[in-house]
């Protein structure tokens, strides 16, 4: 049975509560300065403060009342372990904020003691009691971090395929929702912040168990290079393959080094089999499913239009996007004006050859190794039956967008 408190260390507690801001400031420093992940993730020092004081207030009257903590008091610190929970916050610096509060609390109740002179006996049995508050508010708070933590992990498992299915397919996510996962992602406002979108495809058509496992690998990696909550799904695309997604916040500012270190992660963990795709930035989570669409279309497009890059940024292939995304379009492009070129195979690869090589008649013969005067003669040609040049701009795009889309439709002419 513990031991009952000495009147003198009632005294001591009494004294300590009219000097408890001072107290406060001392022990809310030397917890916010020793345990990184609060000024990491909760960000305010005052929302620290309040919880940090509601519990050293409760240990000193209970050592006053020489009582242990009450059901309410227990109450209160398990819903400071949840919102822990829901901020990101470890359980081991939930623990090590614990420690390092109860040190410095024996340290002021030491010195407190010693200046009124409390016997040491009764020193001993009054830190004894503050142990066992502490310990007891302490087990209540890790509890309910632990079990917030249990929900946050099978509610993400369940609800990220689901969320991300309707974001690529455009239906509506409820704003609730969108709260809900900005929270677990340690996001303080669903409609601020900067996001991006990277799309996993297969190059060999893979299954959805082939890339789930890259979705669970590649979430893994993105944390480890960008330090940042990833939320991952894996979705059919309308092209009835498969597609893994990821959404995080992007604060690196170009998307270009996104993609290099993707790129080098890809040599780095010896990836062959899948390619990558990088939406344009959004604001807000809400512009999460066109992010989406722009991905998966990168990756659509890519497959029609067979490029070679492993990584792609949708502000990079506007072009093909464009042409994929309305394929009447490129189909009346290609009726228009390659369908005259359908006689002579010659012709088409050489258009296609020229502008590949940026109009240069010398390179092009040089990469079809002809003589550059049959290059000019089929460019003549090629003007003569489709009525376009490469010299004027507007006729230059129409060849572009037509050559595109024959590439998206495997080289054929109808």
């Amino acid at each position: 049975m513990a031991e009952r408190i000495t009147e003198d260390v009632k005294r001591v507690a009494r004294a300590m509560l009219k000097e408890f801001d001072d107290l406060m400031t001392r022990i809310v420093t030397e917890v916010w300065s020793s345990v990184p992940a609060y000024a990491e993730l909760v960000l305010q020092q005052s929302e620290l403060r309040e919880r940090i004081r509601e519990n050293v207030h409760n240990v000193i009257i209970c050592l006053l009342e020489d009582r242990e903590p009450t059901s309410e008091e227990l109450a209160r610190a398990a819903a400071t372990g949840e919102r822990r929970a829901i901020q990101g916050v470890s359980a081991s610096a939930v623990i090590q904020s614990f420690r390092t509060a109860e040190r410095a609390l024996n340290d002021e109740y030491v010195d407190w003691c010693s200046r009124m002179q409390v016997q040491r006996a009764n020193i001993g049995s009054g830190r004894a009691a503050m142990i066992r508050s502490l310990d007891a508010l302490e087990h209540a708070m890790l509890e309910a971090h632990m079990e917030i933590q249990r929900q946050v992990e099978e509610d993400l498992r369940l609800s990220e395929p689901g969320l991300f299915r309707r974001l690529a397919t455009g239906a509506s996510v409820e704003i609730a929702e969108l709260q809900r996962l900005a929270v677990t992602m340690g996001i303080d406002d669903h409609e601020q912040g900067t996001f991006v979108i990277v799309a996993l495809g297969s190059q060999n058509e893979a299954d959805r168990a082939a890339m789930e496992m890259h979705r669970h690998r590649f979430v893994s990696r993105l944390r480890q290079l960008f330090a940042v909550p990833v939320l991952s799904g894996t979705v059919e695309s309308e092209s009835a393959s498969w597609v893994t997604l990821f959404a995080m916040p992007w604060l690196e500012g170009d998307l270009q080094m996104l993609s290099t270190r993707i790129g080098d992660s890809f040599r780095y963990d010896a990836v062959t089999d899948v390619v990558a795709a990088i939406s344009n930035t959004c604001v807000g989570m809400s512009g999460l499913g066109t992010a989406c669409k722009q991905a998966i279309t990168v990756l659509e497009s890519r497959a029609a239009s067979d490029q070679e890059a492993r990584v792609l940024l949708f502000r990079d292939c506007l072009l093909e996007v464009l042409v994929h995304r309305d394929p009447p379009m490129g189909r009346h492009l290609v009726h228009r004006y390659l369908q005259p070129l359908q006689g002579s195979g010659d012709l088409l690869v050489t258009l296609r050859t020229h502008l590949e090589q940026e109009l240069s008649v010398r390179a092009t013969a040089e990469t079809l190794h002809v003589h550059k005067n049959t290059v000019v003669y089929r460019l003549r040609r090629i003007e003569e039956l489709t009525g376009l040049t490469t010299r004027r701009p507007r006729d230059l795009a129409k060849l572009v967008l037509a050559v595109e889309a024959w590439e998206g439709t495997e080289g054929t002419v109808s």
